[in-house]
């Protein structure tokens, strides 16, 4: 806390203790910690599965985040309340993604214990571009910007085949 509350300092106006506050909302508990002029943030959270911290422009949107959970341990980057770049490390999956300023247009990289995924998204937030490599298949997919549909290329252990190809439906996916 007192380290975090220096590198504040030396950014912005000297940090007060009447300042500091106690937030609980449904979701998470913790404490925030303002400058004079209720800018700098610093936020200390408790979630239900795991626990944060946070360190925010006076807007509350953009920032630096930094999280612990059940379900994996994240890094996220944000801009106006939108996500730059987002790194997550769980039990079952590992996933870089990197957004535009809309959250749509995306690049992301992926490793489960499945398999290796490259996708990219267009401007609609559909997949219009996506490598996979696994122990049981190799596969290479193009889609249609407005369709979600395209055409995949498998290679596995048994026959290397061309097929059309439409997303699964919402709920499920194993994508990322």
């Amino acid at each position: 806390m007192l380290i975090g509350m220096g590198v504040v300092a030396t950014l912005t106006t000297p940090l007060v203790a009447q300042h500091d506050r106690v937030f609980n909302t449904i979701t998470c508990r913790g404490i925030k910690v303002v400058d004079k002029a209720d800018e700098a943030k610093i936020y200390l959270t408790v979630f239900e599965d795991g626990a944060g911290i946070s360190i925010r422009d006076k807007d509350g949107k953009s920032g630096v985040s930094l999280e612990s959970q059940k379900s994996g341990n994240g890094v996220w980057v944000k801009k106006s309340g939108n996500i730059g770049v987002g790194l997550m490390a769980g039990e079952d999956k590992n996933l870089l993604r990197i957004y535009d300023k809309a959250d749509k247009h995306a690049i992301g990289l992926g490793a489960d214990k499945y398999a290796n995924y490259l996708f990219i998204d267009d401007s609609a937030g559909k997949r219009s571009f996506e490598v996979e490599v696994s122990v049981h298949r190799n596969r290479l997919g193009v889609f249609d910007k407005s369709s979600g549909e395209g055409i995949g290329f498998y290679g596995d252990s048994n026959e290397a085949r061309q097929t059309t190809w439409s997303p699964p439906k919402e709920g499920n996916t194993r994508r990322v």
